[in-house]
């Protein structure tokens, strides 16, 4: 919704307030509201814009409009270790990714990581560069380290060593099939970064 133009958005304002759609592109046609009709709407600013970045391309929504909405916060999926296992069928792995991911995310949400975004969506694609064949070390290079900025690549491949034990992952190029190595995994993001 923070991303649909504001002229769009007027359009949808009155359904909200009770009243049928007038098109009047198409010669004033009435669109009438279905007694169970509901409007649901995503976003990833809250209607308050992008001040970091990380959405670009998002704006602020107007006040009238956002107080036709109750806001409702989601978090990521308690089942991601089940979503990535679909995709690699190794519970390990998918386990192991999913706690990278956590202290990703909770560096970011710490501000250790800024600007950051590390979503369920990125997470599917290290899982399928994995299961294309690439190893742990490119996978992780390809779809996650590479997109951030030197300072932020030292912190995340950090993080990268805490869950996964870089002498059986990164040096031997551990690739989907082969044996796991139990590895520790740091207590939080500021444990790993100032280690």
């Amino acid at each position: 919704m923070d991303c649909a133009d504001p002229q769009t958005l007027s359009r949808i304002q009155p359904i909200l307030e009770g009243e049928s759609c007038i098109v009047t592109e198409n010669e004033g046609e009435e669109i009438l509201k279905h007694k169970n009709f509901r409007l649901f709407a995503t976003g990833n600013t809250k209607g308050r814009g992008d001040l970091d970045n990380t959405f670009a391309g998002t704006n602020f929504l107007n006040a009238s409009f956002l107080d036709r909405y109750s806001i409702f916060e989601m978090t990521y999926t308690k089942k991601e270790s089940e979503i990535i296992n679909l995709v690699l069928d190794d519970v390990d792995l998918s386990d192991k990714l999913v706690a990278l991911f956590s202290l990703l995310r909770q560096a970011s949400e710490e501000g250790i990581l800024v600007n950051c975004s590390f979503s369920t969506r990125r997470l599917q694609d290290v899982a399928a560069s994995l299961r294309a064949g690439d190893s742990l070390k490119e996978a992780l290079d390809f779809d996650l380290t590479k997109r951030y900025e030197a300072d932020e690549q030292k912190i995340i491949v950090q993080m990268i060593q805490d869950v996964f034990e870089a002498s059986v992952y990164i040096k031997k190029k551990w690739t989907l099939g082969m044996e796991h190595s139990v590895a520790l995994v740091a207590v939080s993001p500021t444990d790993s970064v100032t280690q």
